[in-house]
């Protein structure tokens, strides 16, 4: 297997000695036991239901907060974020419902997407974890990767794949041709909790965690999605596989993301119905199409990137 180093970890000195720790990932082939039942047979996508919600529990459609004597059009809710290490006001919880994004478009993308994990089409890589320690995580890809530390940030490559890279001879979406006799199928639902936060203090975010660097006075979208599905033989209703199902290498379908709200002055978005008009699709689109990249290991070939440390002698 080819190695891939990454970087030095960590440097220590002893009293007689010094030495220094290198970390390696090594990419391993590998399919879940249950795949082989899967090969050269059929797959029909369901298309994924997608539902908006927030679970902060509160469902008014305006957020009051009581300042005093009076009521104020403001925050839910004031809180330190830990990810933007900062103050921010909580409001407009489920805006994505409330500025009626639509749940058909991103169905689509949904599935569109996952149709391509199946065929093994779509270049991806989660992070999975056995445990703490070497050799007991990395991440799971549909081809070896490695990384360009000469860059900063770090570019992630995609190496020729080493076997199949797909389970099934061909992959259809409900309503396609050939759809209805398929071996087995695939359905479920993606679920995004949402809200609008407002950075209140000045923020200090870990290294790399933003694409922008957050300010004070900005305004993001937070999205946290899950995903639920059923891989199942579409004559006897057996279950394959469901997003519960221990893998070789766990991880588990999930994902969250915080989306930078463009707006003029922000003197103009103190109510909250101002943020009512604005288009949030895109960030949708982006948060729907992430989450399905967990389905991937579970329904087609990966490949593991198992991370290695090893001590060497100076």
């Amino acid at each position: 297997m080819k190695k891939t180093f990454i970087a030095a970890l960590v440097v220590s000195a002893a009293l007689a000695s010094c030495a220094s720790y290198r970390s390696y990932m090594v990419p391993e082939p590998a399919k879940e036991a249950y795949g082989a039942q899967l090969e050269g047979k059929t797959l029909a996508i369901k298309p994924f239901a997608v539902e908006f919600y927030n679970s902060r529990g509160l469902t008014v459609t305006f957020d009051y907060v009581k300042v005093g004597k009076s009521y104020t059009k403001r925050y839910a809710v004031e809180e330190n974020s830990l990810a933007f290490n900062a103050t921010v006001g909580v409001m407009q919880r489920n805006i994505l419902e409330k500025s009626k994004t639509g749940v058909d478009a991103l169905s689509r993308i949904a599935t569109a997407a996952i149709k391509a994990g199946a065929l093994g089409q779509a270049d991806y890589a989660v992070p999975f974890m056995k445990g703490l320690g070497s050799g007991n995580m990395g991440q799971l890809s549909n081809r070896p990767i490695e990384y360009d530390y000469v860059t900063t940030p770090a570019t992630l490559r995609f190496l020729p794949a080493d076997g199949p890279v797909s389970y099934f001879s061909d992959v259809m979406i409900a309503g396609e041709p050939g759809a209805s006799s398929a071996d087995y199928y695939l359905e479920g639902e993606i679920q995004l909790d949402n809200e609008i936060q407002h950075i209140l203090t000045y923020p200090n975010p870990a290294y790399g965690s933003f694409e922008r660097l957050p300010k004070q006075g900005d305004y993001y979208l937070y999205v946290r999605c899950s995903v639920n599905f059923k891989l199942y033989d579409a004559r006897t209703g057996a279950v394959v596989a469901t997003e519960k199902t221990k893998l070789a290498y766990p991880v588990t379908p999930g994902s969250q993301d915080y989306y930078y709200i463009p707006i003029g002055d922000p003197k103009d978005y103190y109510e909250l119905d101002s943020f009512l008009p604005l288009d949030y699709s895109e960030f949708a689109a982006k948060a729907v199409e992430k989450v399905v990249t967990g389905i991937y290991p579970f329904i087609s070939p990966y490949t593991a990137n198992v991370q290695y440390i090893e001590k060497v002698e100076e």
